[in-house]
């Protein structure tokens, strides 16, 4: 029987460093370091939007006058995100060619 390894925690720092070093081969430190970050505060703006989304969708249904109207989610301080922004549109099309102009 295979023994289950155990999950630990690691820190957003860790995590950072760690995607630093991966792309540290691959063009310059800054320009990977930026990219890094960006995707960082994407998925966290992607995971507050997503998160203030399902409150509406409890709220008031899925009436798109409600899930689209930006004052809905900046009353409670989270971006609006246009559907080509949000994380798991991202996620979607992580293997598509054009993956760079879509992160851009």
């Amino acid at each position: 029987m295979a023994k289950k390894a155990a999950v630990k925690e690691v820190t957003l720092e860790t995590t950072l460093w760690n995607c630093r070093v991966a792309l540290r081969g691959i063009g310059s430190t800054e320009k990977n370091r930026d990219a890094v970050i960006g995707l960082v505060f994407l998925k966290f703006a992607g995971d507050k939007f997503e998160k203030r989304r399902a409150e509406l969708i409890e709220q008031y249904g899925e009436i798109p006058a409600f899930l689209e109207k930006v004052s809905f989610y900046n009353a409670v301080n989270v971006f609006y995100l246009k559907e080509t922004a949000r994380w798991s549109y991202i996620v979607n099309h992580a293997g598509d060619n054009d993956i760079a102009v879509i992160v851009d």
